[in-house]
């Protein structure tokens, strides 16, 4: 099984107490702690309503969305649920080859894929791990986009069971990181989203005049590389990839749609 979880205003909640505890035992000096945490904790807010302030409302937890230490005091806290998985791996993860290591999660920022097998060993591991890591952090899941999908070998009444014991969504494909999971061959209908973001870029751009060398960059720093993720992460058909050269030939060759461009060959 593979378990998407969602963490309810992840940022918001997130307890300073923690994030001091972990700096020390990552074994930081004392007063390098105290400068991160003076830039963090207790901000205070003003909101202007019918253009008068409003009285300063001061902050109990969380961390600002915009601050740049933001993003790394998260992902130091997000090392305990790192830690607590690592220990917990013999009876989470799956092996993806006889004499290969243990997989049993993928973390990006609060983006987080659990996979295991369906067994009751595994739902109570992973149980326990998101009640303790949700009470060191003061993190809230959220069960309305939290999803778990199963193989196909999983027997339905067993799915529901384990679906029903987590509270989350049952499935049969999800998105993680924009690249769709499915217990299926992906077909060219689901990346119509790909190629429709794809699409237009290439309208907004043939709005201006620009020359052939500014194409070809375009296509080669904001084009290919937003569709090369998902080519390098996913099975992706060829008929989806044929679509994507053609767009970019076209926006390459072709100024507007109205007039029929030459395409060189070298």
């Amino acid at each position: 099984m593979a378990i998407k979880i969602d963490m309810a205003h992840a940022y918001d909640k997130m307890v300073w107490g923690t994030l001091q505890q972990v700096l020390l035992l990552f074994g930081l000096p004392v007063r390098f702690i105290n400068w991160i945490l003076q830039c963090i904790m207790h901000p205070r807010f003003a909101l202007l309503i019918n253009d008068k302030q409003t009285p300063c409302i001061e902050a109990t937890c969380g961390f600002r969305q915009g601050c740049p230490l933001s993003p790394y005091a998260f992902i130091v806290c997000f090392e305990l649920l790192f830690s607590a998985l690592q220990l917990r791996g013999h009876s989470i993860g799956i092996s993806l080859s006889p004499t290969g290591p243990r997989i049993s999660h993928l973390l990006y920022a609060d983006d987080i894929l659990l996979v295991g097998a369906a067994s009751l060993i595994a739902l109570g591991a992973i149980q326990s791990t998101l009640e303790n890591y949700c009470k060191w952090t003061g993190h809230c899941i959220n069960l309305s986009k939290s999803m778990v999908m199963f193989n196909k070998s999983t027997p339905s009444w067993k799915a529901d069971w384990i679906a029903r014991s987590l509270g989350f969504q049952h499935v049969t494909e999800m998105l993680y990181l924009g690249v769709k999971l499915a217990m299926r061959k992906l077909r060219a209908a689901d990346f119509s989203d790909l190629l429709i973001r794809i699409w237009s870029k290439v309208r907004a751009w043939g709005n201006h005049h620009l020359s052939l060398a500014g194409r070809a960059t375009l296509i080669a720093s904001a084009l290919l590389p937003s569709a090369k993720f998902q080519l390098t992460h996913a099975d992706v058909p060829r008929s989806v990839s044929l679509s994507i050269d053609r767009i970019a030939r076209f926006f390459l060759w072709q100024k507007d749609h109205n007039t029929r461009g030459m395409h060189y060959v070298d």
